[in-house]
């Protein structure tokens, strides 16, 4: 039986050219046009603002409330020179207290893997916010690299009032219809729909941030998923999260067969660190 490639599907890239420490300081940066701003409230967006109709509709407006876009830059010294490399991907608002705004996402988003001990930026962005100058920054918490969940924080006066936290589904059916919410190839927040094509599975993956491997748990789904779509909620036709999105099988004579970390395993990791 041919064996199925499973890519981790945060969008990664190095800057090839080492800059001597002696000119440290220069900083890079991207921008996007796909934004619809309303008064910088995602409520006023409505379902025909972003072209998507009936239920759907219903369930990207309340679902986009509590989805970001995630941005890390790593940085690293090998005398003389000092190296960066940049990941992006999205994350879902998992709590708000009075001071604080806890974000779930993928450990592979914010661990650069060749270069683990790299120091790290986290920024995030809300949907209708992407090319404005409310890019947040974020701190990481923690993570369980056997789930590929990872925990950031943020400080919450900064958010806009439209934010708010993923309501959690109660259940989960074979050929129920979701959506995923995600950042694909860096381009902003976006949305794809599709079915749970099981709703639990097995896959076998390598641990993050440590050596072996580990069999987790997983949805499966016929949900277009892309580089950037990592950390990003798969959510119910009711806006209710059902997971994280983390993966896919490549191949060429394989097509909708990505995977989302279930709620069991996200609640278990953020009850560690939140």
């Amino acid at each position: 039986m041919k064996k199925k490639k499973i890519i981790l599907n945060s969008l990664a890239t190095l800057l090839l050219v080492a800059i001597c420490l002696f000119f440290a300081g220069c900083s890079s940066g991207c921008s996007t046009t796909y934004k619809i701003a309303c008064n910088h409230r995602t409520q006023n967006v409505t379902s025909d603002e972003i072209h998507i109709v009936s239920d759907t509709g219903f369930a990207t407006e309340r679902a986009i409330k509590s989805s970001v876009s995630v941005s890390v830059e790593f940085s690293w010294t090998v005398w003389p020179y000092s190296y960066t490399a940049q990941s992006s991907g999205a994350g879902v608002i998992w709590r708000m207290t009075a001071s604080h705004v806890y974000i779930v996402t993928n450990y592979h988003v914010v661990l650069y893997s060749e270069r683990p001990s790299a120091a790290r930026s986290i920024r995030i962005n809300v949907y209708g916010h992407e090319e404005s100058a409310l890019s947040i920054a974020a701190t990481f918490v923690g993570a369980n690299g056997n789930f590929d969940i990872a925990i950031l924080r943020a400080n919450r006066s900064i958010f806009p009032d439209c934010v708010e936290a993923a309501t959690r589904a109660d259940n989960l059916f074979i050929g129920e219809r979701v959506i995923a919410i995600g950042n694909p190839l860096g381009m902003g927040i976006a949305v794809s729909t599709g079915i749970v094509s099981r709703p639990v599975d097995r896959l076998l993956i390598d641990r993050i941030g440590s050596t072996g491997q580990v069999t987790i748990d997983v949805i499966r789904t016929d949900v277009a998923i892309n580089e950037g779509n990592s950390g990003g909620g798969l959510y119910n036709i009711n806006g209710e999260l059902l997971g994280i999105v983390f993966a896919k099988a490549a191949d060429e004579n394989i097509n909708g067969f990505g995977f989302a970390i279930p709620l069991a395993s996200v609640i278990a990791v953020a009850n560690q660190f939140i």
